[in-house]
């Protein structure tokens, strides 16, 4: 095509017909620009699909994630609520027992086994640290995932601060209290720890006793917290998994 203007351009320059020489040479010109403009529309169009491509497995992997949540998120509320009912036991069963063999009968349902809140934040790492959340397009999932892992990343913090602060009060609040054996050892370790009839007496001490129930209030207070951070969070990942499986049928 330049070689055909090209021609023309010659033949126009012989014959000194300078007005439709220019004629030729703007058109010529112009075809070039127009060339250009295209292959810059074509690479802007490959351009946005590769964003979109690539937006669109960030929102797969989102939601892979969110549906791991939602399964631990799922077991922790059950394994708070169950130990939440067993504590609550504890204190009701205790009541009557005026004896370690008493004790023991119930100790299993004194248990504390440390629940944590962990969020899959694998994706979100990675678009944290590279900058490249935009690929995310749409505004209000964006937010919301921000703002779902923001909510996680608190409630860990605050959770564990708050476990934390319960183990030293409890910790403190039995170290104080005399008896013949290591009573945080007796009372932390209850499923693990055998009586021994020879090392300690029958009889089971009032205080002590109150002790124990006070034990039970802090651990089911404790799993309340996690259980009003964990609710929250589960409603959360849900409302964002259908968001995400509604912008990605639409795609």
């Amino acid at each position: 095509m330049i070689s055909f203007f090209r021609k023309i351009r010659q033949k126009l320059l012989v014959e000194n017909r300078v007005t439709r020489y220019l004629v030729y040479a703007f058109g010529e010109i112009l075809l070039v620009v127009v060339g250009i403009l295209i292959a810059l529309w074509v690479n802007n169009l490959n351009e946005k699909s590769n964003q979109k491509e690539q937006g669109r497995i960030i929102l797969q992997s989102f939601l892979q994630d969110l549906e791991e949540d939602s399964l631990y998120i799922f077991k922790r509320i059950i394994d708070a609520e169950k130990l939440i009912h067993d504590h609550r036991e504890f204190v009701e069963k205790i009541e009557p027992v005026n004896n370690w063999d008493g004790l023991m009968e119930i100790r299993g349902l004194l248990n504390s086994p440390g629940l944590r809140v962990i969020l899959q934040n694998t994706t979100y790492k990675e678009l944290e640290n590279s900058g490249d959340f935009d690929l995310v397009w749409d505004r209000e999932i964006r937010k919301s995932l921000i703002a779902y892992y923001k909510a996680g990343e608190e409630a860990a913090t605050h959770y564990e601060d708050y476990s934390a602060f319960t183990q030293d009060l409890l910790l403190n609040y039995f170290t104080d209290f005399d008896e013949s054996m290591d009573i945080s050892t007796i009372v932390d370790n209850y499923k693990d720890y055998d009586v021994s009839q020879s090392k300690i007496e029958n009889n089971l001490s009032s205080e002590f006793k109150n002790r124990t129930i006070l034990l039970a209030v802090f651990y089911a207070n404790k799993d309340e917290v996690l259980l009003s951070y964990l609710q929250p969070l589960q409603e959360q990942g849900m409302i964002l998994r259908e968001r995400i499986q509604n912008e990605l049928s639409s795609l």
